[in-house]
């Protein structure tokens, strides 16, 4: 219960409570919206690579997707897969 009062603003509070609002209302849309690209199969294909990402961390395999693996096409050259330096 204490922990709820913490989140929950008084009427003190109104700054916090309008920003709380406000990110409530903003958080709704934007998952409305992304849900809306989702199920309308009109999605990019960077939300499918974060899917399967999603999905392998859910199972396990941490930041895993078909992009990353030894297998991958897009990754390999010449049968090696290419040294990247990011310093």
């Amino acid at each position: 219960m204490k922990a709820l009062k913490a989140i929950v603003p008084s009427r003190d509070q109104k700054g916090y409570r309008r920003a709380l609002i406000l990110a409530t209302i903003f958080f709704c849309l934007v998952l409305t919206i992304s849900l809306n690209r989702y199920f309308s199969f009109y999605s990019s294909y960077d939300q499918g690579l974060f899917n399967q990402i999603f999905w392998n961390n859910l199972n396990g395999r941490w930041f895993q997707s078909s992009l990353t693996s030894a297998i991958s096409v897009a990754s390999l050259e010449d049968g090696k897969l290419p040294i990247v330096s990011f310093i």
